[in-house]
């Protein structure tokens, strides 16, 4: 058995963990990502463009948004040999 002291200890120790705990959780949560539905996605770093049904769309690198495939190459970006044709 617990002395009552260990035991009074143990559930201070719980409740502040327990009081701690949503505040640890939310500084460790990501920031959603950003969702482009539509256009195009260059990735900056090998300067390729993808369309917005590609697996690479969102790519880490793929920062740079474009409206047309037009404007991307206008940009100095290729297209991707799997999602543009």
């Amino acid at each position: 058995m617990l002395s009552s002291l260990t035991q009074i200890s143990l559930c201070l120790l719980a409740a502040a963990f327990l009081s701690a705990a949503p505040a640890l959780a939310a500084e460790k949560a990501p920031a959603p990502a950003q969702t482009v539905s539509a256009g195009y996605s260059g990735n900056v770093k090998t300067r390729v463009f993808h369309a917005s049904g590609c697996r690479y769309f969102q790519c880490k690198s793929c920062t740079v948004h474009f409206n047309s495939a037009e404007e991307a190459r206008s940009g100095g970006y290729k297209p991707c040999k799997r999602c543009i044709k």
